[in-house]
């Protein structure tokens, strides 16, 4: 693929000096940056093998689940939010982009994970009217946490916006994490170059 070479590489700087200075971090520097990322603490995935090869994921880093259609990136998406309300402390604050799903089609997903049943079983279930109590109890453990939104072709722009309009109106701390299922289905993103763009916005 591709490489792109700074000037800055060759000799070639547009830089005063006093700036380029500012680029040259000493160690004590290093460890305080260092010392400042362990302090905001990160987030685990609840895959014991990938938290141990990986560690955390900071609160600032961006993880793409890359796979062919219907293997179950959904699925693993699903997981890590549930991991990080459920199981997690503290518990996350979790902003869902749904953009292939409608919000009811994914909670239908989460609560049949949650409650351990397929989704043909909770339809049952709740078709016979047995699943009311299990309902409200899985909405008790996620509403507090979770928001969705399953507005499609948003941009990057669009989304951005979203997550500054919850950090201050719709959750009391900042978003621990936003979920954006899936890239494809965002603005700008039909051609490998928008995608990468995207991605890296």
């Amino acid at each position: 693929f591709p490489v792109t070479i700074s000037r800055k590489w060759f000799g070639v700087c547009d830089l005063g000096q006093d700036d380029m200075l500012n680029e040259f971090k000493d160690m004590d520097t290093a460890i305080q940056e260092f010392a400042d990322t362990m302090s905001v603490g990160g987030l685990s995935l609840g895959f014991p093998t990938l938290d141990k090869s990986i560690g955390d994921i900071r609160r600032s880093e961006v993880v793409i689940l890359g796979a062919y259609s219907s293997v179950g990136k959904t699925f693993l998406a699903n997981e890590i939010v549930l991991h990080n309300i459920l199981r997690n402390e503290p518990r996350a604050n979790i902003l869902y982009f749904s953009l292939e799903m409608s919000a009811g089609s994914l909670m239908e997903r989460i609560i049949a994970n949650v409650l351990g049943m397929s989704t043909d079983e909770l339809a049952k279930e709740y078709l016979l009217g047995r699943a009311t109590d299990k309902f409200h109890l899985v909405k008790d453990k996620l509403s507090k946490y979770l928001h969705i939104i399953d507005r499609s072709y948003l941009s990057i722009d669009e989304i951005d916006k979203r997550i500054k309009y919850a950090n201050t109106t719709i959750y009391p701390q900042p978003v621990d994490i936003v979920v954006i299922d899936y890239l494809q289905y965002l603005k700008n993103t039909g051609t490998y170059e928008e995608l990468a763009a995207t991605a890296k916005a």
